[in-house]
């Protein structure tokens, strides 16, 4: 018995050197499903650090409103985006983009990456965020990046119970460990969907992501087919009783009402999005 108990502290001891047993603690919410919380920080595996800030994006600190000569750069996406916990902050994707971006423009403006990716997101929790009343049209950011893996177009909403991360801090990295395997065994065990539940998936997945695109737009842009924006009227028209265009604000269209494409949607891009285009 003092034989397992010594091995089992030694084995904690070396799963904590390792990174495992303080990860990183996530939200539960109905419109987005989750994502970090905010004001984190985590020494993870191999000791990449990882930081969530009080917005609860991942990076260094940032205002609510910003700065009037900074580049505000949000990036969205899933895992791609978020880089994991054995990336450190200062190598993942977005923070090298904004590095690069400062270097090219004017040495008084300062550029500032807003990395709101999640692991294990789809586009359905993407848009959810987007029509979030806490993400602000996303605090003032002039650029919109959303990254787009293949696999993204097959994925559902995904909730919290259906990864392996966790709401409330384990006692030991023994637990962490015994999650992550638990989900391992778990997922081999899955299946995937029948070839025309993935296409219906995929058309509203290309759906939500023109939505999350359109959603975004600050009070600038404008329906290009009644004038209106958000409900008002910004500019007279001829026929001055005309409603309002009921397509503003664009919303992804409902399971029942979408007809599925002939053939499977399969894209692989990045898309970038400037502040005023539609």
């Amino acid at each position: 018995m003092l034989g397992l108990g010594a091995a089992a502290i030694l084995g904690e001891l070396g799963l904590r050197l390792v990174g495992l047993g303080d990860p990183v603690l996530y939200d539960n919410r109905a419109g987005y499903g989750y994502r970090p919380l905010p004001s984190q920080w985590r020494r993870r595996l191999w000791g990449a650090h990882v930081r969530i800030n009080a917005l609860g994006f991942r990076g260094p600190e940032v205002a609510p409103e910003r700065p009037p000569a900074a580049l505000r750069v949000l990036f969205l996406g899933d895992s791609v985006t978020y880089g994991g916990s054995y990336v450190d902050d200062s190598e993942l994707f977005s923070a090298v983009a904004a590095r690069t971006l400062a270097r090219r423009r004017d040495r008084d403006e300062v550029v500032e990456p807003l990395n709101a990716g999640v692991n294990a997101w789809g586009p359905q929790n993407i848009l959810g965020l987007v029509r979030h009343a806490d993400f602000r049209q996303g605090f003032g950011s002039q650029l919109w990046v959303v990254t787009v893996a293949d696999d993204d177009f097959r994925r559902d909403k995904t909730r919290i119970g259906e990864v392996p991360y966790f709401n409330a801090p384990p006692r030991l990295a023994w637990e962490e460990l015994a999650v992550l395997a638990a989900y391992r065994v778990v997922t081999a065990y899955k299946r995937t969907k029948p070839a025309e539940d993935v296409r219906l998936i995929a058309h509203r997945n290309v759906l939500a992501y023109q939505a999350s695109s359109s959603r975004r737009a600050p009070p600038g842009p404008t329906c290009s087919s009644c004038g209106t924006r958000r409900g008002r009227r910004l500019r007279e028209r001829p026929n001055r009783t005309r409603r309002p265009c009921s397509r503003w604000p664009p919303r992804a269209a409902s399971p029942s009402s979408i007809s599925p494409p002939s053939t499977p949607v399969r894209r692989t891009s990045v898309a970038c999005t400037r502040t005023g285009s539609t």
